[in-house]
């Protein structure tokens, strides 16, 4: 019997979960109990190995985990378990957990945390995750049928917030060499990263913000740039729905027919943002006509430890 089959069988009436989910750009700490009641939820910094040193990844979880604990009082005992998916991977991170929670540790998914994050406890449709990169999954009846994306930075994650912020600076550069058309994007640019608009000052300032998370930031004022209609920013942000959109079409083409309906749950910050979310609706809505789009209710730790906990209830007999 695994650790969550042997957890599950044992529920008492009373009790928490964590849910430590540990991203490319921040990792969240959530605390809910037997009744689905959210506790607490903690922040911190990145903790996606290899893009962050584990050192970072390991001070990133400290700070996730002690700051949601801190808000609440809870018996030691009263913490059942604790469900992660990639940290449960590093035994050092795995040590960092034991800091601060003595129990079992349950390895759940990020898909996990998109269902959940949609209310929805069933991994049947498509999972995708559109944030500082892009992977796509899709599921019948609760096993994985296909895998899209989640290449890293290097060679894949088109129309994620890395990808959207690299353009975004590349536009940006370009109309300051004159290679380009004036854009909003260099003014955005400077006011976020904090440089003038000179080689040398940007170069030095690039230099010290060249981490992906802090990289990936600059996202946000792409898209905002596009909802101002600045052509450049339009250009990168109809591209990353594009290629968002093609991930989810060639994993649902995989599994499911054109007239067959199911569930699209779009997690992620930028999957999620409006602007994106409605451009990927109206490009997978032109291909399968009863796809159902959801949005997230929680964040990505609510989402996980939700839908771990549904997943025990279920085990246990006590939907």
């Amino acid at each position: 019997m695994d650790i969550f089959a042997q957890t599950a069988a044992s529920l008492p009436e009373e009790f928490a979960l964590v849910a430590i989910d540990g991203g490319g750009s921040k990792t969240e700490c959530a605390v809910v109990n037997q009744d689905g009641i959210v506790l607490a939820v903690g922040i911190g910094g990145p903790s996606r190995l290899p893009y962050v040193s584990i050192d970072v990844a390991a001070a990133s979880i400290r700070e996730a985990v002690s700051s949601a604990l801190s808000n609440i009082v809870l018996p030691a005992e009263i913490i059942l378990a604790v469900c992660t998916h990639r940290i449960a991977e590093s035994e050092c991170l795995r040590g960092v957990l034991g800091e601060f929670l003595q129990c079992p540790i349950v390895r759940g998914t990020e898909a996990d945390a998109a269902f959940g994050a949609a209310g929805i406890f069933q991994k049947h449709g498509v999972a995708h995750i559109g944030g500082t990169g892009v992977t796509t999954w899709g599921f019948v009846d609760g096993e994985q049928r296909v895998m899209v994306g989640g290449w890293g930075m290097f060679i894949g994650d088109e129309g994620g917030g890395f990808d959207i912020s690299v353009q975004g600076l590349r536009a940006a550069m370009h109309a300051l060499d004159g290679r380009g058309s004036h854009t909003k994007l260099l003014d955005y640019a400077a006011e976020h990263f904090g440089f003038s608009k000179d080689r040398e000052s940007i170069l030095a300032s690039l230099l010290r913000v060249s981490e992906r998370h802090i990289i990936a930031s600059f996202a946000a004022f792409v898209i905002s740039a596009a909802v101002e209609f600045d052509p450049a920013a339009v250009e990168i942000v109809n591209n990353a729905i594009k290629e968002q959109s093609s991930c989810i079409i060639t994993a649902a083409r995989s599994i499911f027919e054109k007239h067959e309906s199911f569930p699209l749950v779009l997690h992620g910050s930028v999957a999620s943002n409006d602007v994106i979310a409605d451009g990927i609706n109206r490009s997978v809505s032109a291909e399968f006509d009863n796809v159902q789009v959801f949005l997230p209710m929680h964040c990505p730790s609510v989402g996980l430890a939700l839908f771990t906990l549904n997943k025990m209830l279920e085990t246990a007999g006590r939907e």
